[in-house]
């Protein structure tokens, strides 16, 4: 379940990672790469995605596929 921060619904990377299928080191290459969509980094240093990001990117490679 996405956690809310001032009205953004954020993901953990362990969520991301369960939703992709892929480990936490593809994600960090692909944020390193500027691939998918950016990490936000909280004020404690925890890192999290927006899930209307995440969403957004989803439709983008759907789309890129049809």
């Amino acid at each position: 379940m996405p956690a809310q921060v001032e009205g953004r619904r954020l993901l953990r990377p362990a969520e991301l990672e369960r939703r992709w299928d892929v480990s936490r080191s593809t994600l960090r290459r692909w944020a390193k790469a500027g691939i998918g969509p950016r990490p936000v980094r909280l004020t404690d240093g925890t890192v999290r995605y927006e899930l209307a990001a995440v969403e957004a990117f989803e439709r983008a490679l759907a789309g890129d596929r049809a």
